[in-house]
């Protein structure tokens, strides 16, 4: 069994923030793919670059990964997940420090 994300919330979440419901999502997805057309289409360099950004936007709020989290993701934390081909799995390396200790231990995620 893959290991889960185990680290304990000490502060009180913010209630301001909060995720977005299925609407924003559609419409922040639908806009950054606009944004990479309009590049791509109009023969400008740059592109890629959005590409990327757009894949990093995506896969950060489809895993719930903080900013370090993300900054550190590689090629080789991407797998297949053997419980169900239709979704993939995701090392996290550590992140956010857990009481007591250093540095997380790297969590698997699935989705």
């Amino acid at each position: 069994m893959p290991r889960r994300n185990t680290a304990v919330h000490v502060a009180e979440a913010d209630a301001g923030k909060r995720a977005f419901n299925r609407q924003e999502l559609r419409a922040f997805s639908d806009h950054t793919d606009e944004q990479v057309n309009r590049v791509r289409e109009a023969g400008r360099k740059g592109w890629l670059p959005i590409f990327r950004d757009e894949a990093l936007f995506k896969t950060a709020y489809a895993f719930g990964l903080r900013r370090n989290e993300a900054r550190m993701l590689d090629v080789v934390d991407f797998g297949h997940n053997p419980d169900g081909p239709e979704f993939g799995v995701l090392d996290v390396r550590p992140g956010k420090a857990q009481k007591g200790s250093r540095t997380a231990w790297p969590a698997s995620i699935t989705a």
